[in-house]
């Protein structure tokens, strides 16, 4: 093809839920399920069914409300629409496909993949929903049985440029309906959950993250609850589940998780944590100054004691420095340190003690810890400094400071070239001055400092 579009970010759900009268998610069961296999050359339908990823290994999978994929999303990519469509009367049917780049509409003879056969293609590529562009988008007249499902498939190959993929049948008393609708369809392919990952045990130390993940074949539509022992864990509904920080008391803790969506429901394998007694003491990771002279950031190796970390008498500095507050800056790794007055050049060294770990059995820091540090103070840019704005007033196109220095018999002439660098005063100045010669109906003559 083709014109230039711009592409909106390719985002695609995983998942597509919706909520029950209890307020519990619940699978959608009606729809087409899109599976989209990206980082595919051509234009083709071949170099999609071709691919070594189609069409076990999709990147990304989710349920349409309609039988229409999303508009203008990528370049170099392929996608499957699948569904049941359920006819509402008996009858003669015609269908139609529409896509950019080639594509392919298959029907079944009933539910069954195995007896699908191409009704309908698009050859070269369409604009969105543009029906008529080639004769092979039009099925011939098909006989179907209302209220029987059949399996329907789309497949299309875009290559670069717009991308769009639609379908359209007409009813056996002519009524169009285009795409068809989300009432006419029942996703195909989720069957009950199939694990396909297992969640491994983990050992961590005290202090740690335990992290529990499970994968399945077939993520649309599913659900997930992980449990702790026989209880569920609240908030831990997606495919992976983080305890932190680990307690030496979640040693030997079980997880599993249970996974259901509309077709059936699993439960993972179990999962022993196994948490390991921490006995190395918290050191210093750095040292720095935060751009203030009474401030000064130290992070440690680990998450601290709150009572030891944030107490004043833990730290010290030499050069006359006093420490007067200690505090928990973000993390409890980080401890933020205010300080008298520190002076730029001089090296101070920070000494540390009694500050302890979040450990069972707490380890305390190395006697006598230190680290050095300094301030390095940088001064500004006088290009980046500029008065405030003038006030209003007789007295508006001079300071403070410069009428204080006329009242003491002391006046400034400007510098040469003081327009080039400053033409913003001259130009307000200006426009000032031609205000008020319109309104006096002469122009006063001012020096201007």
């Amino acid at each position: 093809m083709k014109s230039a579009l711009t592409k909106a970010l390719f985002v695609v759900s995983l998942t597509v839920l919706c909520f029950g009268e209890s307020g519990r998610l619940l699978a959608q069961t009606t729809g087409v399920l899109r599976e989209v296999y990206t980082g595919i050359g051509g234009t083709t339908v071949a170099d999609l069914t071709n691919d070594v990823n189609f069409p076990n290994n999709p990147s990304a999978q989710e349920v349409l409300t309609d039988f229409e994929a999303p508009t203008d999303v990528d370049n170099d990519y392929g996608q499957r629409l699948t569904a049941y469509v359920v006819p509402p009367a008996s009858g003669d049917y015609l269908f139609w496909i529409a896509s950019d780049d080639n594509s392919a509409l298959f029907l079944s003879t009933d539910d069954t993949p195995a007896k699908k056969q191409v009704i309908a293609s698009v050859p070269g590529w369409t604009f969105s929903q543009e029906w008529g562009k080639y004769g092979e988008q039009q099925s011939s007249p098909i006989s179907l049985v209302g209220g029987q499902r059949y399996y329907i498939e789309a497949l299309m190959k875009e290559g670069s440029g717009g991308d769009n993929l639609a379908v359209r049948w007409q009813l056996p008393d002519a009524t169009i309906e285009e795409p068809i609708p989300n009432n006419r369809l029942q996703v195909f392919g989720l069957g009950p959950p199939q694990i396909s990952q297992q969640p491994a045990s983990v050992t961590v130390t005290e202090g740690g993250s335990a992290t529990f993940t499970v994968q399945l074949v077939r993520s649309t539509g599913a659900t997930y609850q992980w449990l702790r022992g026989a209880g569920n864990i609240a908030g831990a509904a997606s495919s992976s589940y983080t305890l932190s920080p680990v307690a030496a008391s979640d040693n030997g803790a079980q997880f599993r998780c249970f996974i259901s969506n509309s077709q059936g429901s699993t439960n993972s394998n179990t999962a022993t944590l196994t948490v390991q007694t921490d006995t190395t003491p918290p050191t210093i990771t750095s040292v720095v100054n935060l751009g203030d002279n009474t401030l000064v950031a130290i992070l440690f190796s680990e998450p601290l004691e709150a009572a030891s970390a944030t107490q004043t008498s833990s730290y010290s500095i030499n050069n006359g420095i006093t420490v007067t507050a200690a505090n928990f800056a973000g993390d409890a790794r980080t401890v933020v340190l205010r300080t008298t007055a520190m002076s730029a050049g001089p090296t101070y060294t920070l000494t540390v003690n009694n500050v302890r770990d979040r450990a069972s059995s707490p380890n305390t820091i190395a006697t006598n810890t230190q680290r050095t540090f300094s301030l390095n103070l940088t001064a500004a840019d006088i290009n980046y400094l500029r008065p405030g704005p003038e006030t209003r007033g007789p007295a508006s196109r001079t300071t403070g400071w410069v009428r204080k220095a006329q009242a003491n018999g002391v006046f400034f002439r400007p510098l040469p070239g003081w327009r080039a660098r400053f033409p913003f005063v001259g130009e307000q100045n200006t426009r000032r001055t031609q205000r008020q010669a319109a309104h006096s109906g002469h122009r006063h003559q001012r020096d201007h400092v």
